[in-house]
């Protein structure tokens, strides 16, 4: 027992680390960040603007401007930004506090999966999924992202797995409410949350006598009055249509649209982005483990319902979303705990079928890969994370420190000689923007423009004239006239000299 703990404690300490090491890591241009920024733009407006007026949606508007209506980002259960919100009223809106929710919840993920895949499977294969799942690449590069579909969202999927099968074995009103309560943080964290019930539900009418359906049913019940709640709850709030959310599933699935993609292409990005996130040794024993447990004469693992009720969750989301998982990497989050169980269940069954003598020496084997394989990703990532810097090319917060000496009052609005819809710009410089301003035309155009740029490509109604420019020294040689016709007609504003080397900044009031 001691010796189980000290394991389970040191691959603690290894999850927590890393976060900690990763926590206040600045919203580069890189997917993970780029997440990060944004909810922590809905976190910070939701301690801006009055409950009153957003009503608890999130809100994209930046800066306000009066008679402007808000603009309103409505597509997601707010869970995320709500959880990051009271870290920004305690301690300041920054990197760390908007990660800090998520890599929490990293953590807990670890546990859960251990508990789960344990009670079926005992200590040796619930240790060796959780280790597997701690270390994947995945957890190690996306684990403090703040995102809806991301560790909210599995810790939640976790949770409501590891009830359901206490529903499964023990029926009851105390099981009934607590597996109600698991999937209910799953499906305030994102909608995909609610892809579970059919998997759910067609396991348990497959394996359970129809004297129980009833609390089948009864859990459905409660996820269709749950997604009924937030849909109809968002669409008032947000004074939508009642058909909001078929224009983001007609996006989301590529189903009823024009497909981005061709099979081939899809299938090479699913490719890439796997053998990134969740390794060629790890899909592999999962895809394995899978065929060898549904064939015929298969030989069925204990506990391996776990690790087949996350697996087909994870297939489902990505069938139901692939439009999702071909433009995002975390996209597919959901497969990341199923692929962890699967493989430990594959090494389990490798251990059994090399006989008595062999499987003598494999525990020692099994826990030395796990560790190798945890110092490759752990090392690998890192290095993702933390690139070398680029010489010449200017980091956000650089750019955000432009663009608020442009402006210096926060309602401000400030033009930019370049290109960018990534929500970075918003959460550093902190003011109403007009980006993609690449001639004199664009400018011209856009000084007195009735509109504002918002993160993503929406747009903010602002009639209103733009008070500074901003102009990156690296794409003067770009914009030759644009940057002469500035120069000769607006006063530059004078900046510290770091960042005088790399913007050139000017009055445009």
């Amino acid at each position: 027992m001691a010796r189980t703990r000290l394991r389970l404690a040191v691959l603690l300490a290894y999850t927590i680390a890393f976060r900690l090491v990763t926590l206040g890591r600045p919203f580069q241009y890189d997917d993970e960040a780029t997440g990060g920024a944004f909810y922590g733009l809905l976190a910070r407006n939701y301690l801006r603007i009055p409950w009153s007026e957003t009503h608890g949606i999130p809100v994209l508007t930046v800066g306000r401007l009066a008679g402007a209506p808000l603009v309103f980002y409505p597509d997601h259960p707010p869970l995320v930004p709500l959880l990051i919100a009271p870290l920004y009223r305690m301690f300041g809106a920054g990197e760390w506090q908007a990660r800090l929710p998520t890599s929490i919840a990293t953590v807990l993920s670890v546990l859960v999966l251990y508990r789960l895949v344990r009670r079926g499977s005992g200590e040796r294969v619930a240790m060796t999924a959780a280790a597997c799942f701690a270390a994947m690449p995945m957890v190690l590069h996306f684990g403090g992202q703040p995102e809806v579909l991301a560790m909210p969202l599995v810790l939640g999927a976790l949770l409501t797995v590891d009830a359901y099968l206490v529903l499964c074995r023990d029926p009851g009103w105390g099981a009934l409410a607590r597996a109600a309560a698991a999937f209910t943080v799953a499906a305030a964290s994102d909608w995909p949350a609610f892809i579970m019930m059919p998997v759910l539900a067609l396991h348990f009418a497959l394996t359970e006598p129809r004297v129980r359906w009833r609390w089948m049913v009864a859990l459905g019940a409660w996820a269709v009055a749950l997604f009924a709640a937030l849909y109809v709850y968002i669409a008032v709030a947000a004074h939508l249509r009642w058909d909001w959310m078929v224009p983001l599933l007609k996006g989301r699935t590529a189903i009823g649209v024009r497909s981005p993609f061709t099979a081939a292409e899809w299938l090479r990005t699913a490719g890439s982005f796997n053998r990134h996130c969740h390794t060629l040794p790890l899909m592999a024993a999962a895809v394995v483990w899978s065929i060898v447990s549904v064939l015929p004469g298969g030989r069925r693992q204990e506990g391996a319902a776990a690790a087949g009720l996350l697996l087909a969750w994870g297939t489902l989301h990505v069938l139901i979303g692939r439009q999702g998982v071909y433009n995002h990497e975390w996209w597919w989050w959901p497969l990341t705990p199923g692929i962890a169980a699967a493989a430990a269940l594959f090494a389990e069954l490798s251990i059994a079928a090399a006989g008595r003598r062999a499987s003598a020496a494999a525990p020692l084997l099994l826990g030395i890969t796990v560790c190798l394989f945890a110092v490759w990703t752990t090392i690998r990532e890192y290095r993702h994370l933390y690139p070398a810097p680029q010489t010449g090319v200017f980091t956000t917060l650089e750019v955000g420190a432009a663009i608020q000496a442009a402006a210096p009052q926060p309602d401000d609005l400030v033009m930019l000689a370049w290109s960018g819809q990534d929500p970075e710009l918003w959460f550093y410089g902190d003011r109403p923007l007009r980006t993609g301003i690449w001639s004199i035309d664009d400018f011209e155009e856009r000084l007195l423009a009735a509109d504002a740029d918002l993160a993503f490509g929406y747009l903010q109604p602002w009639p209103a004239r733009a008070a500074g420019f901003v102009f990156p020294v690296i794409a003067i040689a770009g914009m030759p006239d644009l940057h002469a016709y500035v120069q000769a007609r607006y006063r530059r504003v004078a900046l510290p000299p770091a960042l005088a080397k790399q913007f050139e900044v000017f009055d445009l009031r």
